[in-house]
């Protein structure tokens, strides 16, 4: 009796293995992938590299990507802005819109240069998880 032809070695995650690192993933979506490779091998009794880990969440279409920021406006501003708008948009541009001078409030920090980082999918970039603020509450 003779063994068959394989290809390649034999894998080091099972399908139960991948359900719950995607698991993992997705409740900590902020932590690195050292992190996250040495509490995925506690639970396992075979240990893998981080690079068989970063290899399976690029398989399973997760990447690590900078956060996406929310502007921080309280919920006060929040109404208040909203009911101006509706108040004016019927204006023209003639009668009150060429009289009004715009501008874009910011805030500038000088010194932080640190990036937060998500493990998350193409196009869900503003899930609430993976934003950098709790998303303002809706106004009906």
């Amino acid at each position: 009796m003779e063994n068959k032809n394989r290809n390649g070695a034999l894998r080091k995650l099972t399908d139960r293995d991948t359900r719950g690192l995607i698991r993992f993933v997705k409740a900590n979506r902020r932590k690195s992938l050292n992190e996250i490779t040495n509490v995925f091998n506690q639970v396992r009794t075979l240990s893998v590299s981080k690079h068989t880990v970063q290899r399976k969440l690029y398989s399973e279409g997760y990447h690590r990507r900078v956060i996406r920021k929310y502007i921080r406006i309280r919920e006060v501003n929040w109404k208040n802005r909203l009911a101006w708008c509706r108040a004016n948009r019927r204006k023209t541009v003639y009668s009150y819109w060429k009289r009004v001078i715009f501008s874009v409030e910011c805030k500038v920090d000088i010194g932080l240069d640190h990036c937060v980082f998500v493990w998350r999918k193409v196009g869900k970039s503003y899930l609430p998880c993976c934003l950098g603020t709790p998303p303002t509450p809706k106004i009906s």
